[in-house]
């Protein structure tokens, strides 16, 4: 899983930037917002079974909130 975390970081600091470029270019001023969702399985500690970044258009904020995960739990497929 550890793995697959740093492929979302890199893919989601890609996504923002082209985004965020394409809206640039179409001159559509009202932007986005993303928020990143983390769940873990049920044998994880209660205050990290369920996290969440504030909303933002910034990648790097997106980023350094996902450098603070880490994989952890898991006992089967539960959380798949």
């Amino acid at each position: 899983m550890a793995k697959v975390l740093g492929q979302v970081l890199d893919n989601m600091k890609t996504c923002l930037e082209r985004t965020y470029q394409i809206l640039k270019e179409k001159k559509i001023p009202s932007g986005f917002e993303i928020q990143v969702a983390i769940y873990r399985n049920y044998n994880s500690d209660a205050s990290k079974l369920f996290q969440v970044s504030p909303f933002s258009n910034n990648a790097d904020d997106l980023v350094n909130f996902l450098k603070g995960v880490q994989a952890e739990g898991g006992l089967g497929n539960e959380a798949v």
